[in-house]
């Protein structure tokens, strides 16, 4: 009898002991490599430039589910969620690419063969001119570099881990084209009152080009600042995912 309860006392140290060990299931850690698989092919096939929105969604919910897995593993519904929307977002992502096809080659001229010589005795015929060839095309001008969005929590006007990481990419690029010039547009979803919302908005656009300055030492008259409330929103507001692909701040480039 005492070997019993010994036996059943070590049975219940070594079930506490798993239960402890913080293992995530085996379906949460399939959908969330899953998820990595996805992203990691739209990353390869230029999705980046092709669908900028899917692609910038998809990275910070990566984000997300990274940080997730490695520290915060208990919220499993939170990176089951966050893992999906890596997926879907990528694999929309994959859909819109390749955004460009190849330029189609310019026609040869055409050929001219040169006229017989003419019997002996006879007049030598005048050469008629070679018709000139098609005019050459004019050169494209130089595509610009597409900038990262970054996205915010709800009513937050900080930069997060995820964003940060899109600004350095961003500073990076402005830093090796000094003439490009951009427009920092705040955005925020729908929820709270318009004036709220544009104050919010306005944040978001200063806090990005705070970090662009203070990191990389982008002069501030190649930033505009503009803050555009709730009026402009990507994404359905009347959804979770959607409300948070409009807390945004977007990046147009000019020169």
């Amino acid at each position: 009898m005492n070997m019993n309860r010994k036996w059943m006392i070590l049975l219940l140290l070594i079930l506490g002991a798993v239960i402890a060990s913080g293992c995530a299931p085996k379906a949460t850690v399939m959908i969330y490599n899953e998820a990595k698989e996805a992203f990691q092919r739209a990353t390869v096939a230029n999705a980046k430039k092709c669908a900028p929105c899917q692609y910038g969604t998809a990275e910070a919910y990566l984000g997300l589910a990274d940080h997730e897995m490695k520290y915060y593993w208990r919220e499993l519904q939170d990176l089951e969620e966050h893992a999906k929307v890596v997926r879907e977002m990528s694999l929309e992502a994959l859909k819109l690419t390749p955004c460009e096809k190849p330029p189609e080659p310019a026609p040869a001229p055409p050929k001219v063969e040169a006229p017989a010589p003419p019997p002996p005795g006879e007049p030598k015929a005048v050469e008629q001119p070679i018709p000139p060839g098609p005019p050459t095309p004019p050169a494209k001008p130089a595509e610009l570099p597409v900038l990262d969005n970054i996205y915010f929590d709800a009513n937050k006007t900080n930069i997060n881990a995820t964003a940060a990481k899109a600004l350095d990419r961003n500073g990076m690029i402005l830093k090796e084209n000094p003439k490009l010039k951009v427009e920092i547009g705040g955005h925020t979803d729908s929820a709270g009152s318009e004036k709220a919302n544009q104050a919010i908005s306005e944040k978001r656009a200063q806090s990005a080009k705070k970090y662009l300055q203070d990191k990389f030492n982008i002069s501030g008259d190649r930033l505009t600042v503009k803050g555009y409330g709730a009026t402009k929103p990507i994404a359905d507001d009347k959804t979770q995912e959607g409300r948070s692909k409009n807390r945004r701040v977007e990046f147009k480039v000019s020169q």
